[in-house]
């Protein structure tokens, strides 16, 4: 095999597995969003969570209390919330659809996020790598293009939520120092601090940029750069804190009650590691590069790479909070990839050597035939589809239903599915905060159940006849089912 093809392979394979994964992403968006009618789908768990979310802040309060009946929850950031309100209000009202269309103009704005993590990430492994030859260049520009669009983003690029925002914040603070800090220190570090501070205004949690930053100006003993970019935090975090309601700092410390498990880390790192094979090698074979302190520290896109890796460490633990997914290690990736761009590059500066040329092209290979199985439903799910025929009849149930109503499926709570609250979308975290004998109003809705509070219940069939502590005692369930559901009227 000569040199020009071992050059040529990686690309080749890693070109045939981005169009597998746009072909993927296009199945699943056409089975989640229809112009004729809004389809009845969730594309991401607790997505309903996040759909009250967005609509409580079009009337203006979006952050509420979990441990009030009725125990909703309001877990990100308030960008994220007001930011969706706004844009989706702005439109079904110019429009003139109704609420039911908010998760389709909503997944609208997750391809948008998804196209502006392509472009952040496209940006920044051209800004890492300006010496790269054509073959790393096209490899690298599929790269970022897998990045954005891949197995690991998968769902959630038609999902209502601020992860990918959040993570096309950190890749834009990103881009903005491989562009500026060597010319224009004081604006680069003012702008990419003003980035940081928007990714963690999406998604709380997102503090990672701002620890890569400080990490990368610390080993620049950047003291004066280190003294803005805190200013530029403070400014940016703490009025929302202060301003906010009572609510809404609580979010802060919501994961608290959480439970974590090894199972749940175990999990997520073979789903992570299998998703993002060629990322892991790559950046595997730039290890020889870090062992070289002083070249490593005048190397800006180098060392701000390690520094985004060693500041997402912290992702690995968190991802055992039971419910994390491989969304949990989005800007872990990225920066894993921006080594794995400069893998490629010395790659071809050394004539592609046979044994990792052809690795790196195994990987991108696997991915491909991967992602295909997905395509045609092998391994698994390309469609949502089945969700809206299923919810359809469930609506029909529903609809003329007593209230107020309690339904175990979160999904029903929605207005377009049942018309009258209050609605009882229970916060994520609800029977872990339960489990920990934490206090809720009434007892819960254990208690509510044994108070007769409901009007109707609608259970599925394979519920028994008590629930959180409940008992179905004071209700009267209707003869048989409807659509996999059982009714109850209260007595």
């Amino acid at each position: 095999m000569t040199r020009q093809t071992r050059g040529r392979l990686p690309t080749v394979c890693a070109g045939l597995a981005v169009v597998a994964a746009a072909v993927l992403l296009l199945v699943r968006a056409q089975s989640a969003i229809s112009f004729a009618h809004p389809l009845l789908v969730v594309t991401s768990g607790a997505e309903e969570e996040g759909v009250m979310g967005i609509l409580r802040a079009m009337d203006g309060a979006a952050y509420v209390d979990p441990f009030l009946s009725p125990f909703n929850a309001t877990y990100y950031n308030w960008v994220f919330f007001y930011s969706y309100a706004a844009i989706i209000g702005g439109i079904k009202g110019a429009l003139g659809l109704g609420v039911e269309w908010v998760p389709t103009i909503g997944r609208f704005l997750g391809l948008a996020s998804v196209a502006l993590c392509w472009t952040m990430s496209a940006m920044a492994m051209l800004r890492a790598n300006p010496a790269a030859g054509p073959a790393a260049r096209r490899h690298n520009q599929l790269l970022a293009a897998w990045l954005a669009i891949g197995p690991l983003t998968g769902w959630w690029a038609i999902s209502l939520n601020p992860e990918l925002w959040a993570t096309a914040m950190s890749e834009a603070s990103v881009v903005v120092m491989l562009a500026w800090y060597e010319r224009r220190r004081l604006p680069a570090i003012i702008l990419a601090g003003l980035l940081s501070v928007a990714a963690w205004s999406f998604k709380q949690s997102y503090v990672y940029m701002s620890l890569a930053l400080a990490l990368f100006l610390l080993l620049r003993w950047d003291w004066r750069g280190i003294i803005v970019l805190a200013v530029v935090h403070v400014l940016g975090v703490f009025p929302p804190l202060l301003l906010g309601s009572p609510e809404y700092r609580s979010i802060m410390l919501a994961w608290t009650g959480s439970d974590f498990a090894l199972w749940q880390l175990w999990r997520n790192v073979l789903n992570v590691g299998s998703k993002t094979l060629p990322v892991l090698l790559g950046a595997a074979l730039t290890v020889p590069l870090l062992l070289r302190w002083r070249d490593l520290r005048r190397d800006t896109p180098l060392l701000m790479a390690v520094c985004g890796v060693v500041a997402t460490l912290p992702i690995i633990p968190a991802s055992a909070k039971v419910g994390a997914a491989e969304n949990y290690t989005f800007l872990q990736i990225f920066f894993l990839a921006l080594l794995a761009a400069r893998a490629v590059v010395r790659l071809e500066a050394a004539g592609w050597p046979r044994r990792p040329s052809l690795a790196l092209a195994g990987t991108w290979a696997a991915e491909a035939v991967a992602v295909t199985l997905v395509v045609f439903g092998i391994g698994g799910f390309n469609s949502v589809r089945q969700m809206d025929a299923h919810y359809r009849a469930q609506r029909d149930c529903i609809a003329h239903l007593p209230a107020p109503m309690y339904s175990l499926d979160p999904y029903l709570q929605l207005p377009w599915m049942f018309p009258h609250g209050p609605r009882f979308v229970l916060a994520y975290q609800y029977f872990m905060e339960r489990g920990h004998g934490r206090w809720f109003e009434h007892n819960g809705v254990g208690g509510l159940l044994n108070e007769g509070w409901f009007a109707s219940i609608a259970a599925p069939a394979t519920l028994g006849e008590a629930f959180d502590g409940g008992t179905f005692d004071r209700y009267e369930r209707r003869p048989g089912e409807c659509a996999g559901l059982k009714i109850y009227f209260r007595r």
